[in-house]
């Protein structure tokens, strides 16, 4: 979760700066710089799926090693404490997200992370649902008995 809040604020800045090198005439000033601003466009707009895999892969990953790890019903109320943890750390991450997105200059920045921008605007709810798939992986499979 973290990790994607960090990759979302990045690909946004680093576009924001290619944006302002483009409008300032860079790419077109040097001519070895030319053949860069379709490799860079490319790059953003793979950024933007990057993010959306990236969190998919994530839950994937959380869901298969809720499959292996075996578990005593005993903690199913520290992962409850831990959930909740979680779900107050991704409301303060999507609040945030919602504040950088909403500053003037964002907008055209955010046309081309819609996948991103869904997924960190919908944080908390996301987390919640791959939660309680995680809470019910972990204590209704067991694969060692």
């Amino acid at each position: 979760m973290l990790m994607l809040f960090i990759f979302g604020i990045c690909a946004v800045v680093g576009y924001l700066i290619y944006d302002g090198m483009r409008d300032n005439g860079l790419f077109t000033m040097l001519p070895a710089a030319a053949p860069m601003e379709a490799g860079f466009d490319r790059a953003f707009v793979a950024m933007d799926w990057m993010a959306g895999l990236l969190f998919v892969g994530a839950a994937i990953a959380s869901i298969v090693g809720a499959i292996l790890i075996r578990s005593h019903p005993a903690f199913f109320f520290l992962s409850i404490v831990v959930l909740l943890i979680e779900i107050l750390v991704s409301v303060v991450f999507s609040n945030i997200w919602y504040e950088f997105i909403t500053n003037a200059g964002m907008a055209d920045a955010l046309v081309n992370f819609a996948v991103l921008d869904w997924v960190l605007s919908h944080l908390p709810m996301i987390t919640l649902v791959i939660a309680l798939v995680l809470a019910v992986v972990m204590y209704a499979v067991n694969p060692f008995e």
